[in-house]
């Protein structure tokens, strides 16, 4: 196996942490959230050092004194060997076919909010090390802009109300300190799904239809790539158009099939895929569940297919711009039932303005889909970790 370059296509964290910098350069990016983090030993926010994980330092900010689920400046993350080998044209538009469009510390960020399931936020560097220079870093806040955080108009909450307590980071591992050892090409595509799933947490109380947005997009990045790394195009296209594969063939043509079937495997059943990819890795229902039976998702015999209503709905939202039915973008409130759970999906009749809906014929809730996502997500990760560390038989 030949060894990966900086320019493959890897993401711009994973070129830190593969090809650091000899002279100490390095940013530190503020991270904004609403909840307060603590590091493994619970170490005060004054007597580092904190977590580490590769060239990622991580420096929780004490922030447990500001107002309960306001936005806060939670962490500082350390970048401390920023690549910084040559550019050149060739390798450049090379890897822009892979660009995440993130810095590290966007890309830390998006990571650590799959991760922790948590709402969070690059605000941008606050301190620069430059090359052979001071340790110690100067402050700059050029590029510094702390972000909103926007609520329900209507004061019901989409996702279930967080508490106050802090997340530990040390939860981040094993999969954060493993980052670097993924393939260049999977480093970028986890970071496009982490940065999709956290912008779609980010947003969900004042946007949630884009949200879905978001959420639908995170898992389909993922299942494009792995579709893409697992699926035989020639198997993919002959599935999906049998009658035009056997005309194909019928042409005897050398490698015309094969050819064909490249140039169509993104456009294969794209709901499909996304299907296929959550039935492989699903993550199964939450721990707390609400007791009625019709308040649950059916995770056996119906994920899938309400799976593929969510697909539906975000194709015509795309395509025709058909809104999601509007019990999929109300607020769930606190309607915590006796076993202190929250509904996983509509129950009743719903009716918005001179539109009703059944909710029998409704997929979730959106927090139960981006559970879903979530936890996918981390499967594949684990699983893609756990293959990359297998000993090559060659």
């Amino acid at each position: 196996m030949t060894a990966p370059e900086p320019w493959d296509s890897g993401s711009s964290l994973w070129r830190d942490w593969n090809f650091p910098s000899p002279d100490g350069r390095g940013i530190e990016s503020l991270l904004w959230s609403d909840r307060e983090f603590s590091d493994a030993e619970d170490t005060p926010s004054w007597d580092g050092p904190h977590q580490v994980f590769g060239p990622i330092v991580l420096c929780p900010t004490g922030t447990a004194t500001y107002q309960e689920g306001t936005l806060r400046p939670s962490l500082a993350a350390r970048v401390l060997t920023e690549y910084a080998g040559s550019i050149d044209s060739e390798n450049a538009r090379r890897h822009a076919q892979h660009d995440t469009g993130l810095s590290s510390g966007d890309e830390t960020c998006a990571l650590i909010s799959l991760l922790l399931g948590v709402r969070i936020r690059n605000g941008g560097p606050v301190r620069v090390y430059p090359a052979d220079g001071d340790p110690a870093g100067f402050p700059w806040y050029g590029h510094h802009t702390p972000p909103t955080l926007m609520e329900s108009p209507v004061h019901a909450r989409i996702f279930p109300t967080l508490n106050d307590a802090s997340v530990n980071l040390a939860n981040c591992d094993p999969l954060l300190s493993t980052f670097g050892d993924l393939p260049p090409a999977m480093s970028a595509v986890l970071v496009k799904a982490a940065h999709h799933y956290a912008e779609g947490l980010w947003i969900a109380e004042a946007h949630p239809q884009q949200a879905w947005l978001n959420f639908v997009t995170a898992i389909e990045a993922a299942a494009v790539h792995h579709q893409d790394e697992t699926v035989d195009p020639v198997d993919a296209f002959r599935t999906a158009y049998p009658g035009a594969a056997k005309r194909i063939e019928k042409a005897d043509v050398e490698g015309l099939l094969n050819s064909v079937a490249k140039d169509f495997r993104r456009l294969l059943s794209a709901g499909r895929r996304v299907q296929t990819f959550i039935g492989r890795f699903n993550p199964g229902p939450p721990k707390d569940r609400p007791e009625m039976p019709s308040a649950r998702v059916d995770w056996e015999n119906e994920l899938l297919d309400h799976v593929k209503k969510i697909y539906t709905l975000r194709s015509s939202l795309l395509h025709s711009g058909a809104p999601f039915p509007a019990p999929l973008l109300a607020g769930i409130g606190s309607e915590f039932d006796d076993n202190g759970s929250l509904p996983e999906r509509p129950e009743g009749i719903w009716g918005s303005g001179e539109s009703e809906w059944d909710a029998a014929e409704l997929p979730m809730h959106i927090h139960i889909f981006a559970h879903t996502v979530r936890g996918t997500l981390l499967n594949w990760w684990a699983a893609e970790t756990l293959e990359n560390q297998k000993p090559s038989s060659e």
